[in-house]
């Protein structure tokens, strides 16, 4: 530990900063998405996402399509890791000659009344004035309400489709999407802001069950362009969904602008087409975040630093995008502020924390007796703590909270890996922007 020369300083996300931990140089694999140039600057963002909508693929320019159209404008969740004030300011100028525009922030189940969803608002008002659009409204999507809702079919599934009446109005869907690994839709991408964003809690927990079927999961969607990577229940059945939602009563044109971002910089972006964008966005996905690593007995994961470790109910997803990275009877040390505790959606806490605190083998039983949203959580979730020796957490969490989830609460993680160190050879396998990455065998 004295000759530094020997060791390496790694940084790792924690909420909005940095953690650096201390490590033999030839003890560990660090993870996180390929380093390519992007842009953080506002006025670069804007000038890239500018040059994506005059030139999109295989549809006309947008100023042309929403022309006395009544545009419905899905924008994803303060949740997002992406620059919603630059989409913005892209989008609304080519917004002018619309009849009206329907801004609809595309939550899904999320929490509708989050400080982050507000500031969506203020800056939609604002872009929109600026932009001279005089006829506009700006909607949360509210899964909970029932009132807000109207049923127009059921899927080839058997997933009954109810979606948000404001959403219905447009005779154009504008999508602002951004993409990245999911762990059981296959990847985020636009089709996800039709299915959960403006759908009910009843269709999002339909279409959720199938996130138990060992196909539901990263790497896999019907626009994938390697035909054997296109069955995942989960994303097909958004993929109808979404027909159906376009084609309810009349046809309705989309166009989407779609976006990966990392560190807080625009990677990538693309508009046009609906399938022929997300189709570009996985091979570029694949590209950056797809690694094959050798499981070890440790890994420390971070989820990526805030929003993506907001909460538990957010940070778990790095965890389980990283399970082929640990070994059975591993020992994981999960890096994550949860500064927003366990999660705000009362329902998320009752079917993810509260039932993932039972007894594990009942966790496992009782989801297949009968599926609520957000157990699918904590079902995963039991799988892995049974796989594993033991999950630390590093948080800012109470520590009765994390105990009770049959995790362990750590205050020091140099402790935890010096320990490592003197106990074992192994490698430490170390992934950051979990949420963002796919691990294979």
């Amino acid at each position: 530990m004295k000759n530094n020369k020997m060791f390496d300083l790694v940084e790792i996300s924690y909420g909005k900063k940095k953690i650096k931990l201390k490590i033999p140089k030839n003890r560990y694999n660090y993870i996180k998405p390929k380093n390519v140039p992007g842009s953080s600057k506002s006025k670069e963002i804007v000038n890239k996402l500018n040059l994506a909508i005059k030139n999109p693929i295989k549809k006309d320019r947008l100023e042309t399509i929403v022309a006395d159209k009544t545009v419905t404008y899905l924008i994803e969740d303060s949740t997002r890791s992406e620059p919603h004030k630059e989409l913005l300011k892209a989008s609304c100028k080519c917004l002018q000659g619309a009849k009206k525009v329907n801004f609809i922030i595309a939550t899904g189940s999320h929490e509708t009344n989050s400080e982050g969803n507000r500031k969506i608002m203020k800056n939609v008002r604002k872009e929109a004035k600026s932009t001279e659009i005089k006829n506009f409204t700006i909607t949360i999507n509210d899964a909970f309400n029932q009132n807000e809702f109207v049923e127009i079919g059921e899927t080839s599934f058997g997933t009954i489709v109810e979606v948000n009446k404001k959403a219905l109005e447009g005779d154009v869907f504008y999508i602002n999407a951004d993409m990245k690994i999911h762990y059981f839709a296959g990847y985020s991408n636009a089709l996800k802001d039709f299915l959960p964003g403006i759908c009910s809690y009843k269709t999002i927990e339909m279409n959720h069950s199938m996130a138990l079927d060992p196909k539901s999961t990263c790497g896999r969607h019907p626009f994938h362009y390697d035909a054997s990577r296109r069955d995942n229940p989960v994303a097909n059945d958004m993929w109808e969904a979404s027909r159906l939602i376009q084609h309810y009563k009349k046809e309705r044109e989309v166009f989407i602008l779609s976006t990966i971002n990392f560190d807080e910089k625009l990677v990538w972006c693309s508009a046009g087409s609906l399938k022929e964008v997300i189709q570009s966005g996985i091979k570029k996905l694949d590209h950056l975040t797809s690694f094959k690593i050798e499981p070890s007995k440790y890994l420390i994961v971070s989820p990526g630093g805030y929003p993506q470790d907001q909460s538990l109910h957010s940070a778990q997803r790095g965890i389980d995008l990283s399970r082929g990275a640990i070994k059975d009877d591993g020992k994981i040390l999960l890096i994550a502020e949860c500064i927003e505790g366990i999660t705000h959606n009362e329902k998320a806490k009752e079917f993810f924390y509260r039932r993932l605190s039972k007894n594990l083998d009942d966790v496992l039983k009782e989801i297949k007796k009968k599926y609520v949203l957000y157990t699918h959580k904590a079902y995963k979730s039991a799988e892995l703590l049974k796989k594993v020796n033991k999950i630390m957490l590093f948080t800012n969490l109470d520590e009765k909270s994390v105990r009770s989830i049959h995790m362990h609460k750590i205050r020091n993680p140099q402790q935890i890996i010096n320990k490592w160190i003197k106990k074992s050879d192994d490698v430490i396998n170390i992934i950051d922007s979990a949420n963002k990455i796919a691990i294979y065998n």
